[in-house]
């Protein structure tokens, strides 16, 4: 909402706010204020209690409560009567939303926003809560006006003791010597635990995709133990689960409702457990996790796109002309121009009649592939206002590959169509639908985050010169922007936020996010001036926010009127400052190795000050577990002399994940000569240089614990001086690709050497695990091939595998892999279900696979109670799978689950004694 749209109505004092989201309640009969003297003023002079309603711009239950709450002329009467009313934007005042939303965790159990919170007129906290229906909010208005006007002392007291107590809590003694490694296991075991093996993340709904609390940390945990040669056996197997479910998790994430296939972009957080309901945007890169894959993967390709989809999306939606990124667009939005009341997620949702007038002979395969049903796909328990009632938010329902046996295509071809069926879309979603609310305002701290997003983005995906480049230019202009409009370079002083103007002082993310941003910056330019102004911004940071007494950083900037400068190090949808400014100290350690002692010192003060919550919970500090365990395996430095930004050696040292890596550039014919004065390595070099007076050929050195090798110029000898991550597989990844249960996994063995000849002619098998009793009951008979010689990276294996796998449905007897094969079989992968049999009996399970996919979970669920009652070995101890099929497709008849006419004609292609192709069992079944 612009100022100029504001001028002709009735409007509060909020109409000169720069925050969007202020302004977006300028219109509010409630008599507004903003945070500041001029509210606290006339409290105090009135003697009336605050109420004081923090949120964002983008949070879709703040713009509710506005509208029944803020708008309504009935209760905007009695908050003005009874009360001196303050909006905050959370994104642009942290420090109050961190004091208050912590007296709000500790007095109900939780929080969120919208946050309301009633204080005294010294800013005392006495009750508080988020959203409240209409009628309730109304009474609490009245009850606690009544409170105040008759025994206001007792809130008065109350208020006094929740901050002291606040404060008391604040002050911890600082723990010393810290053993980093229990910790992070501690936390990798959390995660372990809290891992959703079906829908990816590591929570219930709501999900919030964390990457500070999650990937960041799981990706780095990985990174350290596979490349460590010393690593044992149970720390490179946890290594592997640690990637595996990051991934897994981003793959979800992506192939969610969280994403909008349409135009790009990621939602906040996800309202059920599939990712499936959006409400916000923005989520950060899976670059780290796309290292850590083998070429091989089948996911490493996907977070490749979704990188890219990031790029795209922040540049074409989220860039302001002037190079800065703004925050974010709304939940909420108009469903067409015609329209007059906003909708969540009206921008985003399709109707399958929609879809069905758009892309004509297109919107089946569509439909199937994206979950579009007519009746809508948005469950109503995740809808409570009805705003989604036969709306559907797109989500990868089935893979290309599935939607390509369905329609006889191939997935190529499918992913075309497709691609050509989201452009109809995007081009009438711009044409007829107005865009949601963009909140304007531009933060460092995100900028911070997004510069070192696409600097790594420039690194990683090098070979994408496109991609690379746009990724650099993003990120430089971005910097220049923050530098030109948001930084003092008298004071060295940052400002949090830019809208027609400066906006409040800069807080400790605000120089934290930047200096780790303008780091990466240097290492993916080679520009020495984004590093010396890190290293002046960390100076700044430390002047304003290290606590000389007692070790660690505040989280705010000094204000008389935050009754508490707390140190909150615990993560939450970003990273917290605390853990990124240590990270940024132990890499400054060694880009400015010189200051290396006072560095350390201000680093280990961190994780002291944080000591007994690192103890007693190190998984709310992942972050912080993450960046102390790279500086318990310690640092590599590596020292790049050469002329290019983008040389092979370089090349080279980008494409490998080393979280504890730092990259120095030296160009020598534009020696860097700031850094000279800091880094005494470089130092010597560059006097080496200029003694050498021949021209040096370009090379680099690895330097660990301040000692540095000999110059490596070879990139085959430096290849094997860096970390790497063999392709390695093993039972336990592979049982996390298919969802296996870990008891299940854990009682197979390895099959004896004589049953590894080959089954029915295919050829031997490698690498195979069998139940221990042969004897036992089983349902399921499973062999897998991968698509390619040597594919070591099981996760691309269950997308191929059947519902009864993925969903746990049944047990597995015989779990097989082939890692190498003399010839190429037959066909890309083999699926087997229900007891092995020779192929006669194949045309059955393939029909009747495809007939059971098509079900509901719960009629599928009385499949399985079913097969349980059928013997699954004939009188003479062979296999019967055949007849077992055929009895089971019996039950399923007198159950009605099936027609008679199904039951014919898939009990005829049993008998044609060769395996049913599947787009042949498709048409039987569909008739």
């Amino acid at each position: 909402m612009s100022t100029s749209s504001l001028s002709a109505r009735h409007l509060n004092r909020l109409a000169k706010a720069k925050s969007p989201y202020l302004l977006q309640h300028a219109e509010n009969p409630v008599d507004w204020f903003e945070w500041g003297p001029e509210a606290f003023d006339k409290a105090k002079r009135e003697n009336k209690p605050i109420f004081l309603s923090v949120g964002y711009s983008a949070c879709h239950w703040c713009h509710v409560l506005a509208h029944e709450s803020f708008e309504d002329e009935v209760t905007a009467k009695i908050m003005n009567e009874h009360y001196v009313n303050i909006k905050v934007d959370r994104e642009e005042r942290p420090d109050v939303d961190r004091l208050y939303m912590t007296f709000l965790q500790a007095t109900t159990g939780g929080g969120g926003w919208p946050m309301s919170v009633w204080l005294t007129p010294d800013l005392h906290p006495f009750f508080a809560g988020t959203y409240f229906p209409p009628g309730q909010f109304r009474q609490i208005l009245l009850k606690l006006a009544e409170v105040w006007e008759t025994d206001s002392e007792r809130c008065i007291n109350s208020g006094k003791q929740v901050i002291e107590a606040i404060r008391e809590s604040s002050n911890i003694a600082p723990e010393h010597d810290i053993n980093i490694k229990p910790l992070a296991s501690e936390v990798f075991q959390r995660l372990q635990k809290r891992f959703d093996s079906v829908n990816g993340g590591f929570d219930r709904a709501p999900k919030f995709p964390s990457p500070a609390q999650t990937t960041h940390f799981l990706s780095r945990y990985a990174a350290l133990h596979l490349s460590n040669t010393n690593a044992s056996d149970e720390e490179k197997k946890n290594a592997r689960a640690a990637r595996d479910m990051a991934v897994y998790t981003m793959i979800k994430i992506y192939n969610g409702g969280i994403h909008d296939f349409v135009g790009g972009g990621f939602s906040r957080y996800s309202v059920d457990e599939r990712w499936h309901v959006p409400h916000s945007q923005l989520l950060t890169s899976a670059l780290e996790l796309y290292q850590l894959l083998p070429a091989s993967s089948s996911d490493k390709k996907m977070l490749e796109r979704m990188a890219k989809d990031i790029v795209t999306y922040v540049s074409n939606n989220l860039r302001s002309p002037q190079g800065g990124f703004y925050s974010a667009e709304d939940a909420d939005s108009l469903p067409s121009h015609d329209s007059t009341v906003k909708k969540e997620g009206a921008f985003y949702v399709w109707t399958a009649q929609q879809i069905d007038e758009l892309l004509g002979a297109d919107a089946e395969l569509f439909k199937y592939h994206f979950g579009v049903k007519a009746e809508g796909n948005c469950d109503p328990s995740h809808d409570i206002q009805g705003e989604l009632k036969g709306q559907n938010v797109l989500y990868v329902a089935h893979s290309p590959e599935e939607t390509g046996q369905k329609y006889g295509k191939s997935a190529d071809e499918v992913e075309k169509i497709l691609e050509a069926n989201l452009m109809i879309l995007r081009d009438f979603r711009d044409k007829h639908r107005p865009r949601p609310h963009l909140d304007d305002k531009i933060l460092t701290c995100w900028n911070g985050l997004m510069i070192s997003g696409l600097s790594r983005t420039h690194a990683v995906l090098q070979d994408d010169e496109g991609i690379a480049s746009k990724a650099l230019e993003l990120a430089e202009a971005s910097a220049s922007f923050l530098r030109a409009h948001l930084y003092d370079e008298q004071s060295g002083e940052l400002r949090r936020s830019y809208r027609e103007g400066q906006g409040p002082a800069g807080q400790a993310d605000d120089y934290a996010f930047l200096i780790q941003g303008l780091l990466d910056l240097y290492e993916a330019s080679a520009k020495e001036e984004y590093l010396t102004w890190a290293i002046r911004l960390q100076e700044k940071q430390d002047e304003l926010f290290y606590d000389s007494k007692d070790g660690g950083y505040f989280a705010s900037a000094p204000d008389e009127h935050i009754l508490i400068r707390m140190k909150d190090a615990q993560d939450g949808a970003e990273p917290s400052a605390a853990s990124i400014t240590l990270s940024n100290l132990q890499r400054l350690a060694h880009f400015a190795e010189d200051k290396y002692a006072d560095y350390n010192e201000k680093a280990k003060s961190i994780l002291a000050s944080n000591g007994q919550l690192l103890s007693r919970a190190p998984y709310a500090l992942a972050s912080m577990v993450s960046a102390a365990l790279l500086a318990d395996r310690g640092y590599m430095q590596l020292i790049h002399t050469g002329t290019s930004p983008e040389s092979n050696l370089l090349k080279l040292i980008r494409s490998v994940f080393i979280p504890n890596r730092v990259l120095i550039h030296l160009d020598p014919g534009n020696p860097p000569r700031e850094l000279v004065m800091m880094n005494s390595s470089v130092r010597s070099l560059v006097e080496e240089l200029g003694k050498g007076g021949a021209r040096t050929k370009e090379n680099v050195r690895i330097c660990e614990n301040f000692t540095c090798g000999l110059p490596i110029e070879d990139g085959e000898e430096l290849k094997k001086r860096l970390p790497s991550i063999p392709e390695v597989c093993d039972k336990t990844a592979l049982a996390m690709a298919m969802h296996v249960p870990e008891r299940t996994m854990s009682s197979l063995r390895i099959m004896p050497e004589q049953g590894r000849a080959g089954l029915n002619g295919l050829p031997p098998i490698d690498n195979a695990w069998v139940a221990p009793d042969p004897d036992a009951r089983v349902d399921v008979y499973l062999v897998v091939y991968p698509p390619r010689p040597r594919e070591c990276d099981p996760r691309g294996l269950h997308w191929s595998i059947s519902w009864e796998v993925a969903r746990g449905a049944w047990r597995i007897v015989h779990l097989e892999m082939v890692n190498d094969y003399r010839a190429p079989p037959p066909q890309p992968r083999y699926v087997y279900w229900g007891p092995q049999t020779k192929t006669g009996g194949l045309a059955t399970k393939q029909a009747t696979k495809i007939l059971i996919r098509q079900m509901s979970l719960q009629t599928r669920r009385d499949i399985e109670a079913i097969s349980r009652t059928i013997p699954v070995m004939a009188p003479n101890g062979q296999w019967n799978c055949q007849q077992w099929t055929i009895a089971l497709l019996g039950k399923l008849l007198e159950r009605k689950i099936i027609d008679q006419r199904t039951w014919d004609r898939v009990v005829a292609e049993t008998h044609r004694g060769e395996p049913l192709k599947e787009h042949r069992a498709i048409e039987i079944l569909r008739g």
